[in-house]
């Protein structure tokens, strides 16, 4: 079975997250050129504070986790686009977890495929479109 080609839906999940938090009043930019670390970096106000975002999509309906070669960014945001090749009447609205560093740590396999699997994380509802984590991470402590 030939691999899907979802280039265009991850550059699509990455405005997706960079829109949420704008409209959030998180002042956050894309990165474009290829930065491994990272695919978005969220400023405080007085530029004094930096939070680096991973952004992973899935694509299909049935997706439960997604692929991470390294834990190197703040947060990683997992998008499930939720689309359907077979019933596109099943396809539902995009979903966001946002996922500190440390809770990615805990939860990621390095595996022969390194994978984060949601069904796994503890309290997971808890993340789901948290985008009060990454404000809170921008705040003077």
């Amino acid at each position: 079975m030939t691999r899907r080609d979802t280039k265009l839906e991850s550059e699509g999940a990455e405005f997706l997250v960079l829109g949420n938090l704008l409209a959030r009043g998180v002042q956050c930019h894309k990165a474009y050129t290829q930065t491994a670390r990272y695919d978005l970096l969220a400023l405080s106000h007085d530029h004094k504070i930096a939070v680096t975002i991973q952004v992973k999509s899935r694509w299909d309906l049935k997706a439960r986790g997604f692929f991470l070669k390294s834990v190197d960014s703040d947060f990683v945001v997992a998008v499930f686009l939720n689309r359907s090749t077979t019933d596109p009447s099943k396809e539902a609205d995009p979903k966001y977890f946002v996922l500190p560093k440390r809770i990615v740590k805990k939860y990621w396999r390095d595996e022969k495929v390194p994978k984060v699997y949601l069904p796994g994380i503890y309290n997971l509802q808890r993340y789901e479109s948290a985008w009060n984590l990454i404000a809170a991470n921008l705040e003077p402590k």
